[in-house]
């Protein structure tokens, strides 16, 4: 088997390595080629297409660890928080792109100790979870001003809606007051704790709210959890069976122990047949 690698940054090595060692478990002979038209599938972080081939996805894993019985061994930093996992897909990133498992049980899911909470009943208070702005789920709102311009118009809805309106920040892009709206400090599932409802454009934040069974909104299906959400501020939020959804999001992502042992192979080499 040859890998087309599109991996470029030097600090994406280990995870390279990591897929490579998981597809040796499976095969007698993996390399890495420059040649596209040699290889049977290619390889990224993020997605970048290459004429003919299948790209197998890598991006940071969508439930943080603080959900899982993973916590007590990871740092509190932003970024131990999101790589305690890492998603694996076909031919996309985030939402937008081919990652149920037919069939997907919940021996994962309880096997990483992952729960959901009761839902909240409740709608008084709702926080604004921003992004940051060089986010490619954002899509047509990466320029600076348009989603300025979108959070001012969700800032002013939020307001008819919702008795307290909070905003938080992305954890590596600081911001200044909202005309409208609160800062609230701390982590994100401290924060989950203070509010009924939140609302972001697809921001993973959103997976956070819905395990913690608190009803989100979001405008994009580029979000995993976007239909476990409302998609407008001021429709009844949805409260729906998130069972089946998050038992297909564990069989998405992986530690890099899974990854390195190829436990994860068997769920996606069915792609490359049926395409």
């Amino acid at each position: 088997m040859k890998v087309f690698n599109l991996f470029k940054k030097r600090h994406h090595k280990s995870q390279r390595e990591a897929v490579m060692s998981g597809l040796r478990e499976h095969y007698d002979n993996v390399e890495l080629t420059l040649d596209p038209q040699q290889a049977d599938f290619s390889m990224s972080w993020g997605h970048k297409r290459t004429e003919g081939l299948a790209n197998l996805v890598l991006e940071h894993g969508f439930v943080n660890s603080y959900h899982t019985n993973h916590a007590h061994e990871q740092s509190k930093a932003y970024g131990a928080i999101r790589n305690a996992f890492m998603s694996i897909s076909w031919n996309g990133i985030c939402g937008r792109t081919k990652w149920k498992v037919s069939g997907a049980d919940s021996k994962r899911t309880q096997m990483h100790g992952v729960s959901l909470c009761p839902w909240r009943a409740q709608e008084k208070s709702v926080l604004i979870c921003l992004q940051m702005l060089r986010d490619a789920s954002l899509e047509r709102l990466r320029p600076p001003g348009k989603y300025n311009k979108w959070l001012r118009s969700i800032v002013k809805q939020a307001n008819q809606n919702y008795d307290t309106v909070y905003y938080k920040p992305h954890p590596k892009q600081p911001l200044g007051s909202i005309k409208g709206a609160v800062q609230i400090q701390g982590d994100i599932q401290q924060v989950l704790d203070e509010v009924d409802c939140t609302i972001q454009y697809s921001s993973t934040c959103a997976v956070d709210s819905i395990i913690r069974g608190v009803p989100a909104v979001t405008f994009s299906d580029m979000s995993v959890a976007h239909e476990m959400c409302s998609h407008t501020v001021g429709e009844a939020t949805i409260r729906p069976d998130r069972s089946d959804w998050i038992d297909n999001l564990m069989y998405r992502q992986w530690t890099r122990e899974e990854i390195a042992q190829g436990i994860w192979w068997d769920y996606y080499k069915g792609y490359l047949t049926d395409h």
